[in-house]
């Protein structure tokens, strides 16, 4: 990769991906104990609600997490298009998806469906909300690098499968 092209002058407050990549393992240890605290009834049924909440404590807690961070940092840099107010939209997103996850996996653990849904729609404007603004800013963009297409492939996945 050519650094010539990269905006570096662009880069977000560090914080920005910060605060979803240091998240981030907090989730996989939760999901960490979850695995050792139900052990092998766990894995037996892929629809039990403990595995239900494992596997979304990995998913939206590590895997998403990381992936927004990295997005909300990159873009700028690669794409050469700021993400408006930065900070404010991280700290929302992180929010929201934060809150959801953790919502969502006690839910599942408890068995009470009204934190489900509240779950759901706490996830749902996290995710819809970080694909919008990704989406307006990458679609800001003019120019067709392999980067900026696997950019729009990933976020054109995300919104498929959220």
């Amino acid at each position: 990769m050519k650094v010539a092209n990269l905006a570096l002058q662009q880069t977000p407050p560090i914080s920005v991906p910060f605060r979803f990549f240091l998240t981030a393992p907090v989730f996989g240890i939760l999901a960490s104990l979850l695995l050792l605290y139900d052990g092998p009834h766990l894995l037996n049924d892929r629809w039990s609600l403990e595995t239900l909440a494992f596997s979304h404590l990995f998913t939206l807690g590590v895997i998403s997490m990381v992936m927004m961070g990295a997005m909300l940092q990159l873009l700028p840099v690669l794409a050469g298009v700021l993400v408006p107010k930065p900070l404010w939209v991280s700290t929302i997103l992180h929010l929201l998806l934060s809150v959801g996850t953790l919502g969502l996996a006690t839910g599942f653990l408890t068995g009470h469906t009204v934190l489900i849904h509240h779950a759901t729609v706490l996830l749902g404007l996290s995710l819809f909300g970080f694909v919008g603004i990704v989406g307006y800013c990458l679609f800001q963009v003019n120019t067709h690098t392999p980067i900026l297409t696997g950019m729009r492939l990933a976020l054109t996945s995300l919104t498929v499968t959220v």
